[in-house]
């Protein structure tokens, strides 16, 4: 009788390591709890009730996965945005000074052809004025 006792008491999983039955896991415990812990509290249930919890929590994990990864993307989509709001006003600032610029420069090309001008015709004076007294002129360039 004592070694019916002994087989007996080996069937039945130790005390450290508490039974479950595939209802008393919520889906939070199952995500949250180790591999090594999980088999561990598997050990007493049949292998289609395993087979089904592994797969739930490999579902489960899955769909944090996925969802973590679109929270990601969302989160890039928004910082894409907002440099690109940055850049297109940077563009457009600098559209305006390149304007601005340009304006500027065509100004002082107008002041350099009208100054230009000027010292020609004051250059043709002075010539005529050398040529009027009898003296050569010779203007540097």
């Amino acid at each position: 009788m004592q070694s019916d006792d002994s087989s007996a008491v080996g069937l039945l999983p130790s005390p450290s390591t508490p039974t479950v039955s595939s209802t008393e896991l919520t889906d939070n415990d199952l995500m949250n709890m180790s591999t090594r812990e999980l088999n561990r509290r598997l050990q007493s249930l049949t292998p289609e009730e395993r087979n089904h919890l592994k797969q739930r929590r490999r579902t489960l994990k899955n769909r944090g996965y996925a969802q973590t990864c679109r929270t990601r993307r969302v989160n890039d989509q928004h910082k894409l945005k907002d440099t690109n709001d940055t850049l297109v006003a940077e563009v457009k600032q600098l559209k305006q000074q390149v304007r601005t610029l340009t304006a500027e420069r065509d100004s002082y090309r107008e002041q350099l052809s009208t100054v230009s001008a000027e010292r020609d015709r004051y250059r043709e004076q002075v010539e005529l004025l050398f040529q009027t007294c009898g003296v050569v002129f010779q203007a540097s360039s």
